[in-house]
């Protein structure tokens, strides 16, 4: 079984998410499908239906935290409907403008208030904001969080490593040698590959990217880390059924 912790499954249209949902069926690949807002969280869940791989989370992108700061009440409930929540967090590196930041940081809050008194699963954006971040899961005492796409400085890598979280890497592993040598030194047991597709990939100029795309990642990371092909797909198989158990697993 191959593994995508992290993707954007809202984001296709109606022909390609057949073609998707048809890859994950032959290739194996279990998703974690994340969404940006109350919408998009509807249409993931739409096309959860359609395949037990898929893993749907409920979440506000720091991006758009600004706009649904004040529909706080509603968001356990959408929560509750979801596998695990995510992608949220906060993001000072692509966000410039700090007036968003109180918002962020409310929102993040919130969620992960939610996810404490849920128990849920976080999927989470850390953006220029990495030990801010890990002060929040310190605080409300998060220890089940995956940390998508991380590329920040090395000591914030280590305290959230200590606070028990998973890191995925992505379509840039092998073309970053930080990421990389984050790559190399995470522990196996908290190792996750991701694609953040379609959207990820893109931003690399890389093409629209599909979560089949998790392949290279895994090629990507044996090279890396000196190891097989077959050695990471075990590894991160069995990661992510420890954090969310697949129904044949439950």
């Amino acid at each position: 079984m191959l593994v995508d912790a992290h993707a954007h499954l809202h984001m296709y249209d109606a022909r390609e998410i057949d073609e998707v949902v048809a890859e994950l069926e032959a290739d194996h690949i279990r998703v974690i499908a994340v969404s940006m807002d109350p919408e998009t969280f509807v249409a993931t869940r739409d096309v959860a239906a359609r395949s037990d791989r898929i893993i749907p989370a409920f979440g506000i992108h720091p991006e758009l935290a600004p706009a649904h700061v004040g529909g706080l009440s509603t968001m356990a409930d959408l929560a509750q409907a979801a596998a695990c929540i995510g992608e949220i967090g906060l993001d000072h590196r692509f966000v410039t403008d700090t007036s968003a930041y109180p918002s962020q940081e409310t929102v993040f809050d919130h969620l992960l208030a939610v996810a404490a008194d849920q128990g849920k699963v976080v999927n989470l954006h850390t953006a220029g904001a990495e030990h801010q971040v890990a002060d929040r899961l310190a605080h409300f005492g998060i220890t089940q969080a995956i940390v998508h796409w991380y590329s920040g400085p090395g000591d914030a890598f280590d305290r959230l490593l200590d606070l028990g979280c998973h890191f995925t890497f992505g379509p840039e592993v092998g073309r970053s040698a930080h990421i990389a040598e984050l790559a190399a030194r995470t522990p196996a047991d908290r190792l996750l590959t991701e694609t953040d597709s379609p959207g990820g990939p893109e931003w690399l100029g890389m093409g629209r990217g599909r979560p089949s795309l998790v392949r290279s990642v895994v090629s990507d990371l044996a090279r890396i880390r000196g190891t097989s092909q077959d050695e990471i797909t075990s590894s991160v198989a069995a990661n992510l059924d420890r954090l969310l158990p697949s129904p044949a697993a439950g």
